[in-house]
């Protein structure tokens, strides 16, 4: 880590440089026999469901593809969503088979039934040839089938557990059933070290991040004149733009001459677009080759996820992967 003048009071939080995150040896928590990840394939639910097709952000979808080309040898992913044929089997992507069980274009409830019918059968059907499920977060539809399928033929069950929504919903009923589907689990791969105390007593791996971190600790993490900061992301209470205005200020007071550049959307957009600091340019919503572009020509990365943010015990940030892609020094808040 090169540079003394690294670390930044920002509000009541501390901005200092990335050094290690935990990634615990997903190959040996799973083993190596064959299993099924149950989760949706990020390039059709995303690009068709939601139709987001500037959308720059790679980590989510080599995340999951990271994790399943870590699974057992004939290892096969079902993809439960998607404007596909039922069925129908595509080798598009580098992580090999996805077999996609889509609900097609029926109303929301009975393609959740079909869903899960889908699913059940499927499972039901393959049963000699897996000997545990991996399902991707508690979503009722999808992971109802491969709990059944647990019951019956004493299958193990793991979830691969990326967002804790019951660190920020309201809904105390939903809150509620996911805390007592968190009990039927074999074990849990989780994405924060927070959130293992959810399943005591029960075998739990952790993945912060799945990135080659290790050039971190040779980064040139000083703060100097003429820095270029690069945040990208969703703008909302959770991940921190909000955290600029104290950031700038704290920058002040350090560099004469510095610049951030934000990216990204969100519903905390009009308060982005409010900022006249000299120093802060938004450039909305790019593209892969836009943002590469920009990413390149920036000193450092920020991640301003508030620290003390409940869902943050249950979350943690995946552009943490993305700017890793381009090799880039990453301050976070603490």
């Amino acid at each position: 880590m090169t540079g003394e003048n690294n670390t930044l009071n920002v509000g009541n939080y501390r901005l200092e440089p990335l050094l290690t995150v935990r990634q615990d040896n997903v190959s040996f928590f799973l083993g190596h026999a064959p299993g099924v990840y149950i989760c949706d394939c990020p390039e059709t639910t995303w690009y068709e469901h939601f139709k987001f097709n500037q959308k720059h952000g790679i980590s989510g979808t080599k995340r999951k593809h990271y994790i399943f080309n870590l699974m057992g040898k004939g290892s096969k992913w079902l993809s439960p969503t998607g404007d596909v044929p039922m069925g129908k089997i595509t080798t598009r992507y580098e992580s090999g088979d996805i077999l996609h069980l889509g609900y097609l274009s029926l109303p929301l409830r009975f393609g959740q039934i079909l869903q899960t019918v889908s699913l059940f059968l499927w499972l039901w059907r393959h049963r000699t040839e897996y000997e545990y499920c991996l399902v991707y977060n508690f979503y009722l539809p999808v992971y109802l089938a491969p709990f059944v399928i647990k019951l019956l033929l004493r299958k193990r069950l793991y979830i691969d557990y990326e967002d804790d929504y019951t660190k920020q919903r309201k809904s105390r009923f939903k809150n509620f059933f996911e805390n007592v589907l968190k009990k039927t689990v074999t074990g849990a791969l989780c994405i924060n070290a927070g959130m293992a105390r959810d399943f005591q007593n029960k075998p739990v791996c952790v993945l912060n991040a799945f990135s080659d971190l290790g050039y971190l600790k040779t980064s040139n993490f000083s703060l100097r004149e003429n820095m270029v900061f690069l945040f990208s992301g969703t703008f909302d209470e959770v991940r921190g733009i909000q955290m600029v205005p104290a950031l700038v200020e704290a920058l002040r007071k350090q560099l004469e001459k510095f610049s951030i550049i934000i990216t990204g959307a969100g519903p905390l957009l009009p308060l982005v677009q409010s900022w006249t600091y000299p120093e802060v340019r938004y450039l909305g919503f790019l593209n892969n080759q836009d943002y590469a572009d920009i990413i390149k020509k920036t000193d450092a990365c920020l991640v301003l996820q508030k620290p003390d943010h409940p869902f943050t015990w249950g979350s943690f940030p995946s552009k943490i992967d993305e700017y890793a892609e381009y090799k880039k020094p990453i301050f976070i808040l603490r």
